[in-house]
């Protein structure tokens, strides 16, 4: 299984989120909000990874719906 890329970038002036993953199909970007960064780490913190699969599929549903399951599953690995 080929892995996924994952970065993180926190704008230290804004407190927006920007997950970046490098796919072999190509470059996906969420970027998360204030407030969307600190309920991402709520809901890795609790393990809710349902919540963190739904709060990415609405901040960028093309790129959610473009994942695979290992990439997904590497994303969540990776942040977490």
């Amino acid at each position: 299984m080929e892995e996924t890329a994952v970065q993180y970038e926190l704008c230290p002036e804004t407190g927006i989120g920007s997950l970046i993953l490098e796919t072999k199909d190509g470059r996906l970007k969420f970027d998360l909000m204030p407030d969307e960064v600190d309920e991402l780490r709520g809901m890795l913190k609790s393990g809710d990874i349902e919540g963190v699969k739904e709060l990415l599929s609405t901040v960028n549903p093309g790129a959610y719906d473009s994942l695979s399951d290992a990439e997904l599953q590497n994303l969540i690995r990776e942040i977490g």
